[in-house]
């Protein structure tokens, strides 16, 4: 069998340039600000007058400073990819398992697919990684998500339709429109009194009446009293 492939000098080339181009993104991220830093030092600005023009504190200058000298002598920034990723931690038959079980019974979900499969297959598998399992079998498209499971709210959307409300001026406002009336419990001597109180908001008149529970025959009481003698 012959195999056809490019010269080793074009892989070569094509990791120098990607190297270049990554330094010349490194470079146009921090070059902006570590010059800006610069010039203002350099012009007698304090350091915190610094950090507010150009948004990165002192200890960023000087570590994208140190980057933009490695960058200089072809030097990229390590990744920030961790070294060890997660595998996953069950194999092809635990998959194949999980997908008959799931196309069988449509409406399972990860908890009695785990049960299932730890007594009727004898694999000890816990409920998060059949949860995983099934969502990877969701990512390929063996199975849909069960008309029975629980789906997010539509959040209502009440500025379409309905308006905030909005007191009305005082100065618009007759006496007895708004009449704030408050109830309180009060002790003395030993002995318990409820008192009723209304206030009219424009003219501040009081209206008060104490007795001895707060039932619904004291407050229409209380609210009679005080129609009766319209006050306001």
């Amino acid at each position: 069998m012959q195999m056809h492939y490019l010269h080793k000098n074009f892989y070569k080339l094509y990791a120098y340039s990607r190297t270049q181009e990554t330094l010349e993104k490194y470079k146009e991220l921090y070059q902006n600000s570590v010059s800006l830093w610069e010039k203002l030092k350099n012009e007698g600005v304090c350091v915190k007058t610094c950090h507010e023009v150009t948004g990165i504190s002192r200890a960023t200058y000087y570590r994208r400073k140190r980057i933009l000298n490695r960058l200089l002598r072809g030097i990229v920034p390590p990744s920030k990819r961790p070294r060890k990723l997660n595998k996953p931690r069950w194999g092809e038959a635990q998959k194949q398992l999980g997908l008959n079980i799931r196309r069988a019974n449509p409406t399972y979900g990860k908890e009695k697919i785990a049960i299932i499969l730890r007594r009727d297959h004898g694999q000890t598998v816990s409920e998060s990684t059949v949860g995983r399992i099934l969502n990877r079998l969701k990512e390929q498209g063996l199975i849909i998500k069960s008309l029975s499971a629980l789906r997010t709210k539509r959040k209502r959307n009440f500025k379409a339709h309905a308006r905030p409300w909005c007191y009305k001026d005082y100065k618009t406002m007759i006496m007895g429109e708004r009449v704030q009336i408050d109830h309180m419990t009060v002790t003395k001597n030993g002995i318990c009194f409820k008192h009723f109180q209304s206030w009219d908001r424009k003219s501040k008149a009081l209206h008060a009446q104490v007795n001895s529970g707060a039932t619904s025959s004291s407050a229409k009481k209380f609210l009679k009293e005080l129609i009766q003698k319209n006050t306001f």
